[in-house]
């Protein structure tokens, strides 16, 4: 997240994921009370930098993107939890949950990739281009047979 003016997409994913680890806290009787304020703190800079922007129609589009996100993290939420749960199990209880483990990680980057899709239809109702999703994709998509391009490198981590 930028630091300085996050976009309201990244606002959004954010306070999503955080009423995630809110919602999480509570059913372990954990405290969570860092998570609310941090919450709190992103709705008052929507509110106070991006809102007085748009209009009632958009308003109505960003719950509505804003409740379809939700889903889409809960969901990765899940598919997370899942794996981490099968992760956990004996070599052998792993080799017989093969399917399960390469259905979840076919869905975990489809589901990123909503994610990403949301945060942008976020950004666009406030006119707010932003490059949210950068990743390896494949060259089929951009005709260059099935070589895989890197779209974004990272920096080596030093040793």
């Amino acid at each position: 997240m930028l630091l300085l003016r996050p976009s309201p997409g990244q606002c959004v994913d954010r306070q999503v994921i955080l009423r995630l680890k809110i919602h999480e806290a509570a059913k372990r009787n954990l405290e969570s009370r860092q998570f609310a304020e941090e919450h709190q703190a992103l709705q008052a800079y929507l509110e106070k930098y991006w809102f007085p922007s748009i209009n009632q129609n958009q308003r109505r589009e960003f719950a509505l993107y804003s409740r379809q996100l939700s889903k889409v993290n809960r969901a990765l939420w899940d598919l997370e939890d899942d794996i981490r749960r099968l992760k956990a199990l004996s070599p052998n209880g792993r080799e017989r949950e093969t399917r399960r483990i390469v259905s979840i990680a076919f869905a975990i980057p489809e589901f990123n990739d909503d994610r990403a899709r949301l945060v942008d239809k976020i950004n666009a109702l406030f006119k707010v281009i932003a490059q949210e999703k950068l990743y390896l994709t494949t060259a089929k998509a951009t005709g260059r047979g099935n070589q895989r391009l890197p779209v974004k490198l990272r920096p080596k981590a030093q040793s």
